[in-house]
């Protein structure tokens, strides 16, 4: 089973959009329909998710009717070092989401249930305290800049 990393988010824009946008980012050149990509360390799947399927998430992010899903497959086998940066890149990548939409809130989780990086509310963009582990998230310091660019907290695993 492939390492998947899933980010739910306001839809400021339509999941074909949003394929364009996160393969741009992440290099995934070879699209396969209008909401799937592939790229040398990652795959990229979009949605569009309603409140109706999804209840718990929409609640999550404000009680809208529908949100942008997209799904990260990171790839096995890139060794510590590739996983590592793997890893780096598809955080960035939500990240400047957030940077490039204001108004968006959403949540970036491994595997559904951990989330690792949020904005919701008013608090703007907000790591979770994992990343700081050097021997785990944070290998080989590819997180350093983000680490220091945004608040580090523990944050509530709504999801669990």
């Amino acid at each position: 089973m492939a390492i998947e990393y899933h980010f739910a988010a306001s839809p400021v824009m339509s999941d074909t959009e949003a394929l364009g946008y996160f393969a741009g980012l992440l290099g995934c050149d070879d699209r396969r329909t209008d909401t799937f990509a592939v790229g040398p360390v990652v795959q990229i799947d979009t949605d569009t998710d309603t409140a109706e399927e999804y209840p718990h998430t929409a609640e999550v992010l404000g009680g809208i009717p529908e949100f942008l899903s997209v799904t990260f497959r990171q790839a096995k086998d890139l060794g510590d070092r590739g996983d590592a940066s793997a890893f780096g890149d598809m955080l960035t990548a939500v990240v400047r989401f957030f940077e490039d939409f204001p108004d968006a809130k959403g949540t970036f989780a491994f595997n559904f249930e951990t989330i690792l990086v949020q904005r919701l509310g008013d608090a703007g963009v907000v790591l979770d305290r994992r990343l700081l582990e050097p021997d785990g998230y944070n290998r080989h310091g590819t997180l350093d800049d983000l680490l220091a660019k945004y608040p580090v907290r523990e944050i509530d695993q709504v999801f669990r």
